[in-house]
């Protein structure tokens, strides 16, 4: 029988910066199943932000919101989860992700407690998830990032994220809420250009969701989110030899 091996994540990726933030930004689904929240696969790395410092990753969830994603070697530090704070709180993110390979018990008390005040206002609160990684690999195979959550908001706070991801509209309903005629054209050639190759699009409450094959937990990975105030976000998430026409995302 195969030999399951863990270690620590300094074995696999020598680099925090440079091997393993990577890394992560490019498997956030993956992060996303370990503390249920539906994460877009890819994500943006060494986010800038006022100071002059950067934020490790900025994720998407599936309903448009922002997660601020901060990860580090070894025991989490003060400086990493209220550098964190920080950042969520000027990015009005709807949560905080600290991903190190141990939290202290100070710091869960302190992230329960957030979460505990995030539950008194669900629309301006940040939601706090403390979660531990390392490294696994079958034998003398690859290594892989392994999560677990050991803090996360209490079942109110997920029920109210997941309700949030349960609103739907139907796609004239989301036609009918662009407000310039010229980004709702666009979207829609976009979205038929899309259709017409085959591939899958997902709609959300204010937004619609591209979606192409790729390496994640379901074999779908997000390329381009195109929002009904005329954003648009794409991201290189397709698998290599996949080649579907770029549609243009100005919108």
């Amino acid at each position: 029988m195969a030999r399951l091996v863990f270690g620590r994540l300094t074995e696999a990726w020598q680099g925090e910066a440079t091997d393993f933030t990577p890394l992560l930004a490019e498997q956030l689904d993956q992060l996303g199943a370990a503390i249920g929240v539906d994460l877009a696969a890819i994500g943006e790395s060494e986010v800038p932000t006022s100071g002059g410092r950067r934020i490790d990753i900025v994720a998407e969830s599936d309903d448009g919101s922002e997660f601020v994603i901060e990860n580090q070697y070894g025991r989490a530090d003060h400086d990493h989860l209220t550098r964190g704070l920080a950042y969520a709180v000027a990015r009005h993110a709807r949560g905080l992700v600290v991903v190190a390979e141990e939290h202290r018990d100070e710091f869960r008390a302190v992230a329960g407690y957030l979460n505990s005040v995030a539950e008194l206002d669900t629309e301006r609160g940040i939601s706090v998830w403390l979660v531990e990684a390392k490294a696994v690999r079958i034998e003398t195979s690859r290594w892989a990032p392994l999560f677990t959550a050991v803090v996360e908001p209490n079942s109110f706070t997920t029920k109210v994220e997941k309700a949030k991801h349960a609103e739907t509209v139907s796609l004239p309903e989301f036609w009918a809420q662009f407000t310039a005629e010229d980004s709702r054209d666009a979207a829609r050639n976009i979205v038929a250009r899309w259709e017409k190759l085959g591939y899958r699009r997902r709609l959300g409450p204010a937004r619609i969701a591209l979606e192409a094959p790729g390496p994640s937990a379901n074999g779908l990975r997000k390329v381009v989110t195109l929002y009904a105030d005329g954003r648009s976000r794409s991201r290189s998430a397709l698998t290599p030899g996949t080649t579907p026409a770029s549609p243009s995302t100005s919108c």
